[in-house]
């Protein structure tokens, strides 16, 4: 695929906006039950980001995030990356563990239940949009890394890099306890499968 295409467009990202939400919904019960309180969960935006403006959208390069990352294999291949503002995560983490955290020095335990948190997030998305599409979807095991958000980025975006310029940017909302928390979830299909993927989606 030439890099000057754009292979997601903006009808893709209205469908995966209501994929979101339909996933959003089964994020929120599975999180209300590990919180033993009501938590809300919903898509505040889903769109297409050009590669160059990527770490912008999450606060920039130098921006120290935690991220979870999800490859996800099946009728398609590919990953899903959860960004979390640093402080985000940690305050998650401290109501999930009832102490404070700190993420820069992760104990085993902050680690694995950071990566239940994301995985509850991207496989709700993952599962909602299996059921979308007809298409079978598994996801892996999650890995954890809190670094720089350009450190992460690059990792994660340089494999779609040769081939296509954009990504799909799925910004989320996680309210709780009248704390709201943001997090930016990225799609990343795998280049011999995003074809496949938007015949699936109808786009």
């Amino acid at each position: 695929m030439n890099t000057e295409e754009r292979p997601w467009n903006y009808q893709s990202a209205d469908v995966l906006k209501e994929i979101g939400n339909i996933g959003a919904s089964h994020a929120a019960t599975a999180l209300s039950v590990l919180l033993q309180t009501e938590v809300r969960v919903s898509v505040t935006s889903a769109r297409v980001v050009p590669l160059t403006e990527v770490a912008m959208a999450v606060g920039g390069e130098e921006q120290v995030v935690a991220g979870v990352f999800t490859r996800f294999s099946g009728g398609v291949q590919g990953s899903v990356l959860l960004l979390l503002p640093l402080s985000s995560a940690q305050q998650w983490l401290s109501q999930l563990l009832d102490r404070s955290v700190a993420l820069l020095t992760m104990d085993e335990l902050e680690h694995s239940t950071l990566a239940e948190v994301g995985n509850i997030l991207a496989g709700a998305y993952l599962n909602a949009m299996a059921l979308w599409t007809g298409l079978r979807i598994r996801p892996d095991v999650p890995g954890v890394s809190v670094d720089m958000a350009g450190a992460i980025l690059d990792t994660a975006l340089s494999p779609i890099g040769e081939v296509s310029n954009f990504v799909i940017l799925i910004d989320t909302s996680i309210a709780q306890r009248g704390t709201t928390l943001g997090g930016h979830l990225f799609l990343l299909p795998d280049p011999d499968s995003t074809e496949l993927l938007l015949k699936a989606l109808g786009a």
